[in-house]
């Protein structure tokens, strides 16, 4: 008997509370909608805990696909998997699905502990047109808007990653409004819980992100000492994107030694977010090869070479 549901195996039905030798009932009689979840909870739990254990196993195997796979197997994933689902998309450069995922998670959990899995756009990896508005635009300027996401204001989260997208828009209008809202979002307010920390890690990667338009306009390396206090205030697992903008600005101040340095961390701290990765190599190679050291740049691009074809 589970659940006060006993198994008559002679009669090859399952009859809620009966004992004794009585008068087998129909089949399914007395079997309510309890019952029936009950029974689902109780032989899928392991195969959702043995899916995820495999999804987290190919995750840290460096497969992204199979682990993908695995936990969308899962039935209702928690934050944590929805979280593994964005990382997973992003390494696989998927970025439209990684963000759609994203706007998901925040859907459900605003100010979510797995907040740090956010694939917010750090370089922009297609040409730059006057024309047209890309699909993950689309979904970034309904988040943003008021008739379309009416409670998309309450979800910094999700309106940091929409602004992020938008900054590299081809239309004025969409690079402007992202900046309007980065501005807003880095002010972090002055809560002390959960939701207090993410506004904070949130406050600073919306100045990060301002400074992706700020590069052009840097005249001396003392103007960077801000730009590394907020970095060292951001957690480790928001560095990477941080990191990949500080090379930027040092190549920009023809520091081309510091800027493969700062690179340099993206690939070997960051390893899984491998289009940022593949990118950072490519500006060390680049730096490495206005040094005169071709020997570390063609290492470089061996291992540009290794991380494409996985």
């Amino acid at each position: 008997m589970v659940f006060g549901i006993r198994c008559d195996h002679r009669f090859g039905v399952i009859c809620p509370g009966r004992t004794g030798n009585t008068k087998p009932e129909p089949p399914f009689q007395g079997i309510t909608m309890k019952h029936l979840l009950l029974f689902f909870i109780l032989f899928t739990t392991p195969c959702f805990a043995q899916s995820t254990k495999e999804a987290d196993e190919a995750y840290k195997a460096g497969n992204y696909q199979a682990a993908l796979e695995l936990y969308r197997q899962v039935g209702r994933p928690d934050e944590r998997q929805r979280g593994m689902m964005v990382r997973s998309l992003q390494a696989l450069g998927r970025s439209q699905e990684a963000s759609q995922e994203f706007f998901t998670l925040c859907r459900v959990a605003p100010f979510s502990e797995h907040f740090d899995c956010i694939p917010l756009v750090w370089f922009s990896s297609r040409p730059f047109t006057p024309v047209g508005v890309t699909p993950e635009e689309r979904l970034a300027l309904d988040w943003l808007s008021p008739t379309t996401n009416p409670s998309g204001s309450d979800n910094p989260a999700a309106s940091l990653l929409a602004a992020s997208i938008l900054l590299s828009s081809a239309q004025g209008t969409h690079r402007n409004s992202a900046m309007a809202r980065l501005e807003q979002l880095s002010f972090p307010g002055n809560a002390t819980d959960q939701e207090g920390t993410t506004r904070r890690q949130i406050a600073l990667l919306a100045q990060m992100q301002l400074r992706r338009v700020q590069i052009a306009a840097l005249k001396e390396e003392s103007e960077l000492a801000l730009w590394h206090t907020t970095v060292e205030n951001l957690p480790d697992s928001l560095r990477a994107g941080p990191y990949y903008l500080l090379g930027l600005a040092y190549a920009k101040l023809q520091n081309d030694e510091q800027a493969v340095l700062c690179w340099m961390r993206v690939p070997i701290l960051f390893p899984e977010n491998r289009p940022l990765a593949a990118q950072s190599l490519q500006e060390a190679a680049k730096a490495l090869r206005r040094l005169g050291r071709e020997k570390e740049e063609q290492t470089l691009l061996d291992e540009l070479k290794r991380v494409g074809r996985e």
